[in-house]
């Protein structure tokens, strides 16, 4: 039987989680769309029984927020895993986080 180690994800601020991103080249880092931020995760990978992997443990590293852009529905990384796009249905733009310094940018498009 293998062993299952479950873990909660847990901060004052994600409240109503809408949307999860993995960056691509770090199965450690998450990015967690919620109702008024994006909270990035560092995951801490340990050993479970029989030497497979599991987590051990998870770290806040950020929260990201914009005050008009929420609730966030879409995120994606970028390849090298140093910005983060968010989008919002209830928002005219896309933004573009840079992951280590919490600077944005925002895309504007407008329908039709």
């Amino acid at each position: 039987r293998e062993a299952w180690c479950p873990q909660r994800l847990s901060h004052a601020s994600q409240h109503r989680v809408s949307c999860l991103a993995w960056e691509p080249m770090q199965a450690a880092r998450l990015a967690v769309g919620c109702s008024g931020c994006v909270c990035i995760w560092r995951l801490v990978h340990g050993e479970a029984q029989g030497g497979r992997p599991a987590v051990s443990g998870a770290h806040l590293t950020a929260v990201l927020a914009h005050p008009a852009h929420a609730p966030t529905s879409c995120l994606s990384w970028c390849p090298l895993g140093t910005h983060l796009a968010a989008a919002s249905e209830a928002y005219p733009a896309v933004v573009v986080w840079h992951t280590v310094t919490g600077a944005h940018s925002k895309l504007w498009f407008r329908a039709g």
